[in-house]
């Protein structure tokens, strides 16, 4: 076996270059991962090996692609066990009865989609006074569901069979057509307006026609509370990011994109100088 010469070893580097070139000088160079996938790679390698000199041969070169990722989701399982009495430290009782001010209008509901309630005070509630309700509840922490059911059971004793937990995305769930309650208790407020517009979107197309929307969250109403109410907020969502990981940093408009659905606003209810509101919303009955 015969030793490479110098001249050949300068050939061998130079015909490497140019074919990590593909024949262009002002063509990047491809990284190993990229060359030992390319069609011609072989050919290459055959070529540099015998010291020929190299003749432009082009391919095209297989792009880089970034695997998408995920959003990345809140964990509310960590504060799932102390949520109620982080809510009663920092804000009383106040968003308790927000979310409790419509529940005698809710007595003749069948079925209802839950969404985001939390450790389920205001469900446990509703099937106190609604004992035959359906229910499903959705939420991403398991935790938070797992309180719920707790509370649910004790409550009614039937809310073991009626109850159906999803440890899922609100996004990603598919109402039941028979559906005529949806209750949102300051969960909309942890979304970002374009997931809010494709949520109500999605729900309102599977529900009945004639279904109630209960919504409670937070607003920045006028006047001189404007700037406090928003410092408030700012802090409520700085607490939530360190906490949970929530990543939403603004209040979205749930309001168009319910009026979009054909939804029309029929009561609602201000409380904590306007900052916090709880509404009724339902499409109006086909003249």
């Amino acid at each position: 076996m015969s030793l490479p010469t110098k001249n050949s070893d300068t050939a061998h580097d130079r015909n490497i270059e140019q074919w990590k070139h593909c024949g262009d000088p002002g063509t990047p160079y491809l990284d190993s991962e990229m060359w030992a996938s390319c069609e011609s790679g072989s050919q290459v390698s055959a070529l540099a090996r015998s010291g020929e000199e190299a003749r432009p041969y082009s391919f095209k070169a297989i792009p880089f692609q970034q695997t998408p990722t995920e959003p990345i989701q809140p964990n509310f399982n960590r504060i799932a066990s102390p949520y109620r009495y982080l809510e009663y430290l920092t804000l009383g009782r106040i968003l308790e009865r927000c979310r409790d001010h419509f529940l005698p209008k809710l007595f003749d509901c069948q079925q209802a989609l839950i969404l985001g309630d939390g450790d389920g005070r205001f469900l446990a509630k509703l099937y106190t006074a609604n004992p035959t309700l359906h229910a499903t509840a959705v939420d991403i922490s398991a935790a938070m569901l797992n309180l719920l059911r707790r509370r649910c059971e004790a409550a009614a004793f039937n809310a073991k069979i009626l109850l159906l937990t999803c440890n899922s995305s609100a996004l990603e769930h598919t109402p039941s057509s028979q559906t005529d309650l949806v209750v949102a208790h300051f969960f909309f407020d942890c979304l970002t307006q374009s997931d809010l517009d494709a949520l109500i979107d999605r729900v309102a197309k599977h529900v009945r026609p004639n279904a109630l929307w209960l919504i409670s969250d937070f607003r920045i109403p006028g006047g001189p509370i404007r700037l406090p109410a928003r410092l408030i907020i700012r802090a409520l969502y700085l607490a939530f990011r360190i906490l949970t990981g929530l990543r939403t940093t603004r209040l979205p408009d749930h309001a168009t994109p319910l009026s979009r659905a054909g939804l029309i606003r029929i009561d609602h209810h201000h409380s904590m100088a306007g900052m916090l509101a709880t509404e009724l919303w339902q499409r109006p009955p086909a003249k």
